[in-house]
This record gives structure tokens, sequence and C-alpha cells, in this order.
């Protein structure tokens, strides 16, 4: 079971556990930056299924931009504010724990937990990742 404990943009953490299990949502853990442009390119997709499934589906976005206002800002550009937004490095730019033990290496990234936070998919791109939470939601 995966679970995450990390700050957003004001300083307030947020467990992955609040959003998710005991029957409640499933979640999309998105790894992404503000300087990573397939990261962006795949916000649309993320808002789409957002919007679609409203509140069965949670979007956890785990920046690892070092640079809170560039984070912020994109935040802003991209309107997705309404996603949970933590950050999963240091002002230094040192990954948390948290994302070294999850081996991600490149973004994007992202990883599709059911209702008991089991990762059932990764990876999940465009039409891919419509899909697929198409069939999961059913």
């Amino acid at each position: 079971f995966v679970d995450f404990e990390m700050a957003d943009p004001n300083g307030k953490t947020h467990k992955l556990s609040e959003f998710v299990g005991n029957g409640k949502n499933i979640v999309l853990i998105d790894f992404w930056a503000s300087w990573c442009v397939p990261c962006r390119k795949e916000t649309p997709f993320l808002k789409m299924a957002k919007e679609r499934y409203k509140d069965k589906l949670a979007v956890y976005a785990v920046t690892i931009d070092a640079d809170t206002l560039k984070w912020e800002k994109a935040i802003e550009e991209d309107s997705t504010r309404y996603f949970i937004h933590v950050r999963g490095v240091s002002d230094r730019n040192v990954p948390d724990k948290q994302v070294r033990a999850l081996k991600i290496k490149s973004i994007p990234r992202n990883f599709l937990l059911d209702k008991e936070r089991r990762i059932i998919a990764k990876d999940l791109r465009g039409e891919e990742l419509l899909n697929a939470l198409e069939q999961l939601i059913k």
C-alpha cells in the first residue's frame, strides 16, 4: 500500500490516505515539474479526467520543482488549483525519501492507485489514462 505525506505550496501537509482508501477514491499520483514540457502537455488529460470523475478521482500532483514560485506559477497557468499539489523535493532540490522509495528517475511519471491504495497501472498518458479510468470507475 502506498502512502505519502508531503507539503502543499502553503506548507500544509497532505497525507495520501486522507484522499483514498476505505472505498473513498481512486487516485492518480502524478510526478511533474513546471519546466517539464511533456508533463505540462499531459495536464489537459488530467483535468479532463478530474472533471469527468469528480469525487471518484483524486489527482495527487507531486512536483519535483525546487523553485516554489515557478511551481505556483505553473499551477495558476494550468488552472489546476483543485488538484492536491504537494512537493517532492526540498529547496535544495533533494528528492523526498518517499519519491526516492518509488525510484522516480525521470518525469512525467504517474501511478494509478485503486481504493485500497494498490498500484494498478503506471505511466498512463493521454487517451490511455482516460480509457483506464473509464474501465476502473465503471
